[in-house]
């Protein structure tokens, strides 16, 4: 018996394609919203199946930059090691957001803003814009245009953020975003949950996810904006449980600090020591005054699970006060110092 190779192929193409179709999906038990009548069903089979989402709760809704960041990890474009130490005031380790916001900031996908007070700040549960969702997604896939020369047709143009103005033309360019029927954006509206995911299936299903940034840093920020004027010294006991740190500001500025992280030195990269989330225990926050020096301990037992022998590095986030306002200067500041377990 023999078999016809061109038709076999087409067999097989056609019983593959027919496993591929996306299953509509049925909302069960308050899971969400039962979508198979809506336009969307077929994006939202997509996002279920490549396992970005998990439910169809709120897909109408606005988004959150915090809802945001976690759409975009569940690509499982960003490996374990996207982290820094935290710069934001208004995000704490222990919030649920924090891994996810952190490992987009340092890979420079998700930027902070200062708020009134002056404080640079990860505003999580902040709704996020047109012209946000916008500028994550050239960020995250390092997007650009096919076109040399993009031309803003919008009639709003002039309402388009700087900032976001050019990833808006390339996100336009790509077919990944359209303007409404009247020929505006609108940059400034709230975009929900489903046309965001809307435009992150597209990038996935053209294949321009290829770019994605993936820019693990070899250094974190730290090194980036270590401070010239706090120096820290550490002794560890001989138990390798508690470290004793003594702080010494030579500047002529007040600084509050309190937040810190633990780095392992790997093959030359250093690496962030992962809290154990079993313990819940919150930072306390410090003053140093101008010249002064000041004696703190920090014992490990409270924040991590035993930490094996090597080359390690304590890290704190500095926040310089103004006047003795604690006004939070957008130039955040780090010092650190190394020990050995």
């Amino acid at each position: 018996m023999t078999f016809n190779k061109s038709k076999l192929r087409k067999v097989l193409v056609l019983a593959l394609s027919l496993f591929m179709i996306p299953t509509p999906v049925h909302a069960e038990n308050g899971s969400g919203t039962d979508i198979t009548t809506k336009w969307y069903s077929e994006i939202v089979s997509d996002m279920f199946a490549r396992g970005i989402i998990s439910d169809t709760v709120g897909l109408e809704e606005p988004l959150t930059r915090g809802n945001m960041a976690e759409i975009l990890i569940a690509t499982g474009k960003f490996s374990d090691n996207t982290y820094a130490v935290n710069p934001f005031t208004d995000l704490s380790v222990r919030d649920k957001e924090y891994a996810n916001i952190i490992r987009l900031y340092n890979s420079h996908v998700y930027a902070g803003a200062v708020d009134q007070n002056g404080n640079f700040v990860a505003q999580v549960n902040g709704l996020l814009t047109r012209e946000q969702a916008a500028t994550f997604i050239v960020r995250m896939f390092n997007l650009e245009s096919k076109t040399e020369h993009l031309i803003c047709e919008f009639k709003d143009g002039q309402d388009i953020s700087k900032y976001a103005f050019k990833n808006i033309l390339i996100c336009e360019d790509l077919n990944l975003i359209a303007g409404y029927e009247d020929g505006t954006f609108k940059p400034q509206n709230n975009i929900s949950k489903i046309e965001f995911l809307t435009i992150l299936n597209k990038v996935l299903r053209y294949g321009l996810d290829s770019n994605v940034n993936m820019s693990n840093l070899e250094t974190t920020f730290y090194d980036k904006y270590e401070s010239s004027g706090i120096v820290l010294n550490v002794d560890t006991d001989v138990y390798n449980s508690k470290l004793d740190l003594e702080f010494d500001n030579k500047t002529d500025f007040e600084y509050s600090y309190g937040e810190f992280q633990i780095e392992k030195l790997e093959e030359g990269r250093w690496i962030v020591a992962p809290f154990d989330k079993e313990k819940d225990k919150d930072d306390p926050l410090f003053i140093i005054k101008s010249n002064e020096s000041r004696r703190e301990t920090v014992f490990l037992e409270d924040y991590y699970k035993k930490l094996d022998n090597g080359t390690y590095r304590i890290i704190y986030v500095l926040n310089k006060n103004i006047y003795g306002t604690r006004k939070t200067l957008f130039n955040v500041e780090f010092c650190a110092a190394e020990f050995k377990i």
